[in-house]
């Protein structure tokens, strides 16, 4: 019989938690972002706010917050040095035992530390995620939900072949993981950085964890990435996507083959195209299983992912197939929901399916 987890004890409820807030031009939202996170219930925080060189008035409105609380440090770089590299700054800063991220322009429920800090502990993880509810100018304007559909253990690093196995802007981690593996930054990274990094702290062994529950409210903005750079971010997926198969497999795939199956398909895909997508994919699988010597019941997770995978990228392609192969589409779409509806899985991807990250 397994073992329940002993409870939290008080010295671990007592540990700094350094929560990391980079900052640019965020005027109109830092406001409530940083209101978020002052109001957590987990209350032994250190907050790193770095002005990325705004011009407007962000160093003013963090200069005020300071001077209430002096959880607050701020932090001003004399020039805009990008996201990434404000990242690395904040973890080399960092004093706390774990890190949370935290966007200027997002917003964080009451008990998102809490919840985040007691799941990793007891669950002995090093690197946390959550669901994120997709708002534009107010919270009670919700455009979408997402729930994270990677939660068994042996499925996280086979995932990250294919897609970001965690939500970055949720993320709550072991200070270390970060200090020790720092974001890289390259032109063929750009905009692809967390992915990268997921990929390589599950490569090294770090364990990873998913709540299936929302703790941080999303802001949709027409400055974001997916906003001003999605066919950058898009290539450079599909390209390390491409190199991460090759250097673990050994084997190099057709690029429109991955593009399929990092859910990065931009226009039509042919029936034949995705036929042969998801035999590519099960073989991979397969080697995976075989090269990992992984249990039965490891096998069933990777499995049941795969089957959850599998039907959410055919759901996307069947929106974007050629009006020629919607007959054949459409029957491979019905045998894979067929089969989803009667796993027995926590992933639930049948009501949650894969969206564009």
């Amino acid at each position: 019989m397994q073992q329940l987890k002993k409870p939290l004890s008080v010295p671990e409820m007592d540990s700094l938690v350094s929560v990391i807030i980079p900052c640019y031009n965020a005027e109109k939202t830092i406001n409530k972002a940083l209101e978020s996170i002052l109001n957590q219930t987990y209350r032994n925080l250190e907050i790193i706010t770095i002005d990325d060189g705004s011009t407007d008035s962000t160093a003013e409105i963090l200069n005020a917050y300071a001077a209430k609380d002096n959880r607050i440090k701020v932090v001003r770089n004399e020039k805009n040095i990008k996201l990434i590299e404000t990242l690395n700054k904040g973890v080399g800063l960092a004093s706390g035992d774990y890190i949370v991220r935290m966007d200027a322009d997002d917003i964080s429920v009451p008990d998102r530390i809490e919840k985040e800090f007691r799941f990793l502990n007891a669950g002995g993880f090093d690197l946390v995620s959550a669901g994120i509810k997709f708002f534009r100018d107010e919270v009670k304007t919700v455009s979408k939900v997402y729930y994270p559909w990677i939660l068994q253990d042996a499925v996280f690093l086979w995932a990250s072949f294919f897609v970001p196995p965690v939500i970055h802007p949720a993320v709550f981690c072991k200070a270390e993981v970060l200090k020790q593996n720092k974001y890289r930054y390259s032109p063929e990274l750009l905009h692809i950085e967390d992915y990268e990094l997921w990929h390589r702290l599950l490569l090294k062994g770090y364990r990873f964890g998913n709540m299936d529950k929302v703790f941080l409210f999303y802001r949709c903005s027409d400055r974001s990435v997916s906003g001003t750079a999605s066919d950058v971010q898009t290539d450079n997926f599909v390209t390390q996507v491409q190199k991460n198969i090759a250097n673990y497999f050994k084997q190099e795939y057709d690029r429109g083959i991955i593009t399929i199956l990092s859910n990065r398909v931009r226009d039509g895909v042919r029936y034949a195209e995705m036929k042969s997508a998801i035999r590519v994919y099960k073989d991979l699988s397969g080697q995976y299983i075989f090269r990992n010597d992984l249990s039965k019941q490891q096998s069933r997770a990777i499995r049941s992912y795969d089957s959850h995978f599998l039907f959410a990228t055919i759901y996307r392609a069947v929106k974007l197939s050629n009006k020629k192969d919607i007959v054949p589409f459409s029957f491979l779409f019905l045998r894979y929901a067929v089969v989803n509806m009667f796993l027995k899985s926590p992933q639930k991807t049948f009501y949650r399916l894969l969206p564009g990250r």
